[in-house]
C-alpha cells in the first residue's frame, strides 16, 4: 500500500497533465484511496475532516475539472 507522502508525490506528477487525462487519473487515485484508506464516509465529524488521509482526498477532489 501507497503511503500519504507517495500519493502526493503522484498528486503532484499528475497534476502536470493536460485535461481530460488529468481529471481520469485523479478519480483513479480517488478510487485507490477510497479502496485502501477507507475514505469515504458520509457525514463526517470534524474530527475525522481533519484526518491527514482525508484532507489529501478532499484536496484530490476539489482538484477535478468536470468540464472544459
Amino acid at each position: 500500500m501507497r503511503n500519504l507522502i507517495e500519493i502526493e508525490d503522484e498528486l503532484n506528477e499528475i497534476d502536470k497533465l493536460e485535461e481530460p487525462l488529468r481529471t481520469k487519473k485523479l478519480v483513479q487515485l480517488m478510487n485507490y484511496m477510497e479502496a485502501h484508506y477507507k475514505v469515504f464516509i458520509i457525514n463526517p465529524t470534524k474530527e475525522q475532516m481533519e484526518q491527514p488521509e482525508i484532507k489529501l482526498f478532499r484536496k484530490i477532489s476539489d482538484m477535478r475539472i468536470f468540464s472544459e
